[in-house]
C-alpha cells in the first residue's frame, strides 16, 4: 500500500512540474512575442522620423556592417579550415 502511494506521489509531482515547465515556455514565448512587438514599433517610430539623409546614412551604415560581419565569417571559417589541415598534417 505504502509503495502504490509512493508511485501515485511522484507521478501526480512529476505531472505538475511538467505542466509548469509548459505553462513557463507560453509565458515564456508571449512574452518575447510582445518584446519583439514593441521593438518593432520603436524602430519604426524612430526611422519614421528620419530625415531622407538620415535614412539613406543609416541604410549606408548597416550595409557597411553585414558586410564587415560576413568578411568576419569567411576569415574565421578560413582558420578554422586552415587549423583542420594543420592537424593532419
Amino acid at each position: 500500500m505504502f509503495s502504490s502511494s509512493n508511485m501515485v506521489n511522484s507521478v501526480l509531482s512529476n505531472a505538475l512540474t511538467n505542466q509548469s515547465a509548459g505553462l513557463a515556455a507560453i509565458s515564456n514565448q508571449r512574452a518575447l512575442a510582445r518584446v519583439n512587438a514593441q521593438l518593432k514599433a520603436a524602430a519604426t517610430s524612430i526611422v519614421n522620423g528620419l530625415s531622407p539623409t538620415q535614412f539613406a546614412q543609416l541604410k549606408a551604415s548597416a550595409t557597411a556592417s553585414q558586410s564587415t560581419s560576413s568578411s568576419l565569417k569567411t576569415t574565421q571559417a578560413s582558420s578554422s579550415a586552415a587549423s583542420s589541415l594543420n592537424l593532419l598534417a
